[in-house]
């Protein structure tokens, strides 16, 4: 679990190369609370892509305004209002 740690889109750069180079039997990952930038999200998607990749689960959310906002409604939506 590698929640809220402060990983931005360098730090995605190195795991998800880490976890290319060494492919574990990890099936969950725990990135929520992370700023990964869209190319820290890019980055994840690939790796989820690649037929050696046993991550069956990737919770990646981002900090958006002091916010924690899913990374998915970035991407398709706006901001969400509470």
């Amino acid at each position: 679990m590698l929640s809220k740690s402060s990983i931005r889109e360098e730090g995605c750069a190195l795991l998800t190369s880490a976890l290319r180079s060494n492919p574990s039997n990890m099936r969950e990952l725990d990135m929520s609370g992370n700023q990964p930038g869209d190319l820290g999200v890019n980055m994840f998607s690939d790796l989820l892509e690649e037929s050696n990749c046993k991550l069956e689960t990737l919770k990646l959310t981002a900090v958006l305004e002091r916010k924690v906002v899913p990374f998915w409604w970035q991407l398709c939506c706006e901001t969400p209002h509470t």
